[in-house]
């Protein structure tokens, strides 16, 4: 890798990590638009990166940055921040990541909109309550500097140890006109942002050089009457390095970057040791017998407590909280209640829960497709929630926490709910089921329609929704994960959906059947219940094998129909269980098998003859050596069950 391409990666890394406190520390402002501590957080984001843009030559960024920085300086000056600045930072900022996105994608950035820059610019120049300064101070006399806190007064005493002089404004504000200088970037005279930075340090401009002379700070002092502001010219000498208090010794690094790829890598070894962990316990249990054991066993036991905590440790180290994934939607509810003229509160808990990182990264798509339906579908107009008794602001809440091996995140809305009539008929409309079919649907059943390819109850495409392609991704995404997704819906109520996923994909714990001479490992997290099959419990519903389980009829699967020469339905020594598994709400019966026991396993991919298998997520290696297929219990589904079996079987009635 190049020196340019190391230098862009780590700016990449750093700006991804500013952009992402962006977001929540807008909503703050929008929260409290005047005097808000987030203000100076918003604009040494936008300053920094401009900086670090700038050094780089990636001038879109530059002048999106600089645009953006002039308008919190403005705001730092103690204006309070309106709606329209909220709405102009917010656009800036969606740009910026659109940028950064671009860049690590390997393309060049795009320039923002002129629009863009010209409303922030209008927002600049906008008048204001109170008369505000272009450098973000109030337009007070200089000599009122005498009163700074103590930390300007030390770095003034600093700068005048220099020879540097700081204007009536704050040191900190000084001291980033001083880097803007070091770097050659001069303020653009028109709107436009573009800014001609380069690495190359173009000459100063003569007035910022003239005014970080050490002439020009014994004027300020002078013109300010004041010896502290710069002891070096009131003494008639440098300032004594004694007189400075020595610099405190940075802090030790707490945390270290590093790459994904890395940590994969390791993730793999680790794998690799559980498998070979697994196939030693294996051959130990079959070489148990009489007089064995000692300390052999007791070593192998060592070695199996230490693969699991080097296994949990590794997997702890891909975790990642879910701030920066929550982080996102205050802005995203804003921005789409103001479009919508909604008013809408969000609520978030549990964005310190961790997940994998692939699985946070997977999650981001679902959950704002989820978040945008709460605010679009579900929360009315004001004026009718007034009318239906209800605060005018509607609630939404996104939560998170940790259930064990998985976590639950659950989004919640008081908005209108779903009529499962409604859907049904819709659905109906649109051709996506039949209408005799539709009648035997009952209210969870309907809901479940709006995960149907093409289902919308929207009759005409806006911006926001209509298009018939959303839920149905939501729900792919998360069957893809392994995960399950539930909703619950009430008239007038409001609506919930509740996703439930695992905490990593590299290790899954599993159920191993055997059928035949095959062995199949079961997501353990999809397991409900395991119980000895009873054929007396077996029958028909509509022509369809069920089980019939405390009075519920699950559908029936057989994992046999996977296998050349299986035995007949229902038939064979070794089927003797039936495993109850869930995927979503809905529970099925896999019958047809043995159970061998539980094992965690490390998930390969299939070959391309099997990739196409709905009903197999992947493959494994056991214990003793064996190839195991990995069910997909959603997949299951939709390979459908077993075909009608003949009618002199058990009947059970409509």
């Amino acid at each position: 890798m190049t020196e340019d391409a190391e230098l862009l990666a780590d700016f990449l890394t750093e700006a991804s990590e500013l952009t992402a406190g962006l977001g929540p520390a807008l909503m703050a402002l929008a929260q409290a638009p005047q005097d808000s501590p987030e203000i100076h957080a918003l604009f040494r984001t936008f300053h920094t990166l401009k900086g670090s843009a700038g050094f780089l030559a990636l001038d879109p960024l530059v002048g999106l940055c600089h645009r953006a920085e002039d308008l919190c300086a403005l705001l730092r000056g103690g204006a309070p921040a309106l709606a329209e600045d909220i709405d102009a930072l917010s656009a800036a900022i969606d740009t910026l990541e659109a940028q950064l996105d671009a860049l690590q994608a390997g393309q060049a950035a795009p320039p923002p909109a002129p629009a863009l820059l010209q409303a922030l610019a209008q927002r600049i120049e906008a008048p204001r309550n109170a008369a505000i300064g272009m450098d973000g101070a109030a337009s007070a006399d200089a000599c009122e500097a005498e009163s700074v806190p103590a930390d300007e007064d030390f770095e003034a005493l600093l700068d005048a140890a220099h020879g540097v002089s700081a204007p009536a404004a704050s040191a900190e504000d000084d001291f980033e006109a001083l880097l803007d200088a070091a770097h050659g970037m001069p303020e653009p005279s028109d709107g436009s942002g573009a800014i001609g930075a380069s690495r190359a340090a173009a000459a100063p401009d003569p007035a910022v050089a003239k005014a970080t002379s050490p002439e020009a700070a014994a004027d300020v002092s002078s013109a300010c009457g004041s010896t502290a502001q710069n002891p070096a010219a009131a003494g008639g000498g440098p300032v004594a390095p004694a007189s400075i208090p020595p610099a405190t010794p940075p802090a030790a690094e707490s945390s270290v970057r590093v790459e994904t790829a890395r940590l994969d890598a390791v993730m793999d070894l680790v794998g690799e040791l559980v498998l070979a962990r697994n196939a030693l316990l294996a051959r130990q249990a079959q070489a148990a017998g009489p007089g064995r054991g000692g300390r052999r066993d007791k070593t192998i036991a060592t070695l199996d407590r230490v693969t699991a905590d080097l296994q949990s440790a590794v997997m702890r180290i891909r975790m990642q909280p879910l701030h920066k994934l929550f982080g996102r939607f205050p802005r995203i509810v804003r921005d789409l209640a103001r479009s919508l003229g909604r008013e809408v509160m969000l609520e978030l808990e549990g964005a310190q829960t961790e997940l994998d990182k692939n699985v946070v990264e997977a999650l981001s798509e679902p959950l704002v497709h989820l978040v945008r339906n709460a605010v679009d579908h579900g929360i009315e107009a004001p004026e009718a929630r007034e009318a239906a008794g209800k605060p005018r602001a509607g609630r939404v809440r996104l939560s998170a926490r940790a259930q064990g091996d998985h976590v639950l995140i659950r989004l919640e809305d008081d908005g209108a709910g779903m009529d499962a009539n409604a859907l049904r008929a819709k659905a109906i409309q649109r051709g996506l089921i039949g209408g005799d079919a539709a009648a035997t649907l009952d209210a969870g059943a309907c809901l479940q329609l709006i995960f149907l390819p093409g289902f919308s109850t929207r009759d005409a495409v806006s911006d926001v929704s209509g298009r018939g392609v959303g839920m149905d991704v939501v729900k792919t995404r998360i069957d893809a994960l392994g995960g399950e997704i539930e909703l619950h819906s009430e008239p007038g109520r409001g609506s919930e959906v509740t996703l439930r996923l695992p905490l990593t994909l590299a290790i899954l714990g599993t159920l191993m059947v055997v059928v035949g001479e095959r062995i199949f490992a079961l997501p353990l997290a999809a397991v409900d219940e395991v119980r000895r099959l009873d054929t007396a419990t077996l029958g028909q519903l509509d022509g369809r094998p069920v089980l019939m389980l405390d009075e519920e009829p699950l559908p029936v699967f057989d994992l046999g129909l996977w296998l050349p020469g299986n035995a007949p339905y229902g038939q064979g020594s070794d089927r003797s269980h039936a495993v109850i598994l869930r995927s979503g709400s809905q529970r099925f019966a896999l019958v047809g098998a043995r159970v061998s026991g539980r094992e965690e396993v490390v998930i390969k991919p299939l070959d391309e003859s099997l990739a196409q298998a709905a009903a197999f997520s992947g493959a494994t290696v056991t214990g003793d050596g064996r190839i195991a297929l990995v069910v997909d219990p959603a997949g299951l589904l939709k390979s459908g069950p077993l075909p009608p079996i003949p009618p002199a079987g058990p009947h059970v009635a409509n």
